[in-house]
């Protein structure tokens, strides 16, 4: 009985990872756009100290 109740609860969590999971596979160009930001304002400032 207690099975039948964990049911839904099991795949609710199992949807909870699956979005998290999505929220993580858009996330990841957003990061690799920022560190790309980053590497070219960091020389950006090399080359204007020289």
């Amino acid at each position: 009985m207690k099975f039948v109740k964990a049911g839904p609860a099991l795949f609710k969590f199992r949807a909870l990872l699956v979005n998290s999971e999505h929220l993580l596979v858009s996330s990841v160009p957003l990061l690799v756009n920022s560190g790309h930001l980053l590497v070219s304002f960091v020389l950006l400032l090399v080359n204007s100290e020289h």
